[in-house]
Order: structure tokens, then sequence, then C-alpha cells
């Protein structure tokens, strides 16, 4: 199963008041949020980086242009950046749904699903009526039991593989898991045991689907080649 992937938010900068005597920085700041926000809208993350850097050296305490950065950093794949500033929303404004749910996601993203879990329970009790919220706390948690089902099924696999060490179809089994997982070196590592071990079943080898992952593989190609 496929871990199910959330939804991010940036928003647009809030309009400005116009007062005599407004300080030079902060209007300086807001020319940098804007264009940082334009620069996201076109699809040019890297770009809008620059100018919401800018803004938030200028205005520190400015928890918009800070969120969008965030996101920015997020877009360019540079999630630990994104975690970093949206935490500092956080820190200004604790009753900050958007970069409450913000965090979650890249929570999950990473990984961290007792930390999304917080995070999108937090949403909620900001915003009881949040229905992206709910939606993102609902689908955290069927990522975290995704990945505890395919912990515990790798664990139990790995365990009977090493009480029957002499065994092709525990091996052999251990290998369509690690392979259906994604995680290639085990998944060969295990299947060369299995052959090793007389697994030699090779029609159902080069068809089992559990191991389609690995059929590009130039070290899969290797192990099944002239049996």
């Amino acid at each position: 199963m496929k871990r199910r992937r959330l939804a991010t938010f940036v928003i647009a900068l809030c309009s400005l008041v116009g007062v005599a005597g407004v300080e030079a920085a902060p209007q300086a700041a807001s020319g940098h949020s804007r264009r940082g926000i334009e620069l996201l809208k076109q699809g040019k993350p890297g770009e809008a980086i620059g100018q919401l850097l800018k803004a938030v050296e200028l205005d520190p305490g400015d928890t918009n242009a800070r969120l969008n950065l965030g996101y920015a950093y997020d877009q360019a794949g540079r999630v630990d950046e994104a975690v970093v500033h949206y935490q500092k929303v956080v820190e200004l404004d604790p009753r900050h749904p958007i970069a409450h749910n913000n965090l979650g996601v890249l929570y999950d993203k990473k990984g961290l699903y007792d930390e999304a879990i917080r995070a999108f329970d937090t949403v909620l009790q900001l915003d009881p009526a949040n229905v992206k919220g709910t939606e993102n706390l609902a689908t955290a948690k069927k990522n975290q039991a995704i990945v505890q089902t395919r912990e515990r099924q790798l664990a139990e696999a790995l365990s009977e593989a090493k009480a029957h060490p002499a065994s092709p179809i525990h091996a052999y089994k251990l290998a369509r898991f690690y392979a259906f997982y994604g995680k290639r070196d085990q998944a060969i590592e295990w299947l060369e045991k299995a052959l090793a071990l007389g697994f030699n079943d090779l029609g159902y080898v080069k068809v089992d689907t559990a191991l389609a992952s690995l059929r590009d593989d130039p070290d899969y190609r290797w192990l099944v080649r002239g049996r």
C-alpha cells in the first residue's frame, strides 16, 4: 500500500493599511514578500526563496512572509529548511492553524507520524471546523498504520528467515517483502540467498509481481541469467 500525500498551504500577503510614518524596513519587507509570492505563483520556488528571505531578514516578526518562505522551501524540495521556518511561525504565533497544518504535512513526509498527528490535532483544537485539518489527520493516521504494518511484516519475515537459515522458502519470502516495500539492496541480498539455498522455481521468480521493482536492476538480471 502506498502512503497518501497531504496538502500544504501558501497564504497571500495581507493588505497593508495606510498609516503615516510607517518604517522603511517593513515597507521594503512587504515588497520582497509580494515578489516572493508572485514567483511562487509562477512556479519558481528557488527564486521566491531569495525574496522571502530578504523579507524575513527585514521584518523577522512577519509570520506571513515566513510561512510562505517555508512553503517555498518545501516546493524546492528543501524540507528540513521548510520545517525550521514553519516552527518559527508557531513560536511567533502558537495559534496559527496553517503553520501547524504545514508542519504536520512535512512531519508526515519525513515519516514522523506521531509529530504529524499532534500537529493536526492542534489544527483542530484551534479550528474544529477545519475540513483540511480533519482530512490530513485521518490521512496521517492511515500512513502511520501502513508503515506500522510494513515494519511488522518485515520484522516477522526476517525473524522467520533467521529461525530457518537453511530454508529457501523463508529467504525468498523475505526477499519478496523487501522488494515490495522498495528495499532493493535487502531484496537482492535475500533473493541471492534463496537461490543459493536451492529455490529453483525461476519461472515464478521472473513473473512474481512482488519483485517488479527489481526487474531493471542489473544485480537482479545477473542473478536470474542463465538459470
